[in-house]
């Protein structure tokens, strides 16, 4: 798709913020202090250059839209997860400078879209000043990812209203998001479902199907084995809907990386060039880190 420029962010849906938070802390990332949606839910975040994770919380459900024709309602979408998976990445965020170009290549494809919708809320900054952002989202669907939500946003506010060095230092050297995992019954079918939202060719790798995005990051499609050979985890081993399952984050210092999960208690294994912490152990979602240069 010529209107998308890679990840933007994972959607980490959580308990509580409180509990995300720990879960963050714990695999050494640093996180925003908590947000909240117009919309009933809340996040911390955890910045990485030109990426982020964003783990979601439901607040108060008197607040949310619900689904309607021509509508896709965010929180309802996240509260059902919640309940029908639990824990665990909901959706992916891609970047784009034109929503609405975007809808209208994802409708040509045949995908079920919705008209873009934007909103507001405030960021507060390390000094603690409450700033003001903005984003235009737009969301496609499709009958195979009821559980593995895809939508597209634009950051409308100043760069700097957003984005922080001090959020983006990490004891773990965390430095991007260089792929997202997704785990289905039928790779195949699911790695061609990605690309008509993604656009690009489907390559094959050595357990998994890929699609690499223009920003150097990768999404990968595998079986519900090769997610427990490489994870150590058979949390999926029964799934049978597609469902986002782990990213993988560049490290600057992979040496550093590992002190940090083993001072905090985190259990990971060595795993090709990297380390792989299953869900089990991270709040419902897979991690890889792996050094910066080899991502």
């Amino acid at each position: 798709m010529s209107s998308i420029h890679g990840i933007d962010h994972t959607v980490v849906m959580a308990e509580s913020l409180e509990e995300a938070a720990l879960t963050a802390h714990r695999l050494g990332f640093v996180t925003t202090p908590a947000a909240r949606h117009p919309f009933g839910t809340g996040n911390v975040l955890v910045q990485l250059q030109g990426s982020y994770l964003e783990y979601l919380a439901l607040l108060d459900e008197s607040l949310f839209p619900e689904d309607a024709p021509g509508r896709f309602s965010f929180p309802s979408f996240n509260r059902d997860f919640l309940i029908g998976e639990g824990a665990g990445i909901s959706m992916l965020a891609l970047k784009t400078g034109d929503p609405e170009a975007l809808q209208r290549e994802w409708a040509q494809t045949g995908l079920s879209t919705v008209p873009p919708f934007s909103f507001e809320r405030t960021a507060r900054a390390p000094d603690g000043r409450d700033l003001p952002v903005s984003f235009t989202l737009a969301f496609a669907s499709h009958a195979d990812l009821v559980r593995a939500g895809v939508f597209a946003l634009t950051h409308h506010h100043a760069p700097e209203n957003f984005w922080h060095r001090e959020y983006q230092t990490h004891p773990n050297t965390a430095v991007r998001m260089a792929g997202v995992t997704m785990v289905a019954p039928d790779p195949e079918r699911a790695a061609a479902t990605l690309s008509a939202l993604v656009g690009g060719s489907v390559e094959p790798a050595a357990d998994a199907l890929t699609l690499p995005l223009s920003d150097g990051a990768v999404l990968e499609v595998m079986g519900p084995a090769a997610f427990a050979a490489r994870f150590g985890s058979d949390r999926f081993g029964d799934t049978r809907i597609p469902r986002f399952a782990a990213m993988t984050i560049a490290v600057a210092d992979p040496a550093a990386t590992r002190a940090v999960l083993e001072r905090n208690g985190i259990a990971a294994s060595e795993t090709g060039n990297g380390l792989t912490v299953p869900p089990e152990e991270a709040g419902g979602a897979g991690y890889r880190f792996v050094p910066d240069d080899a991502a």
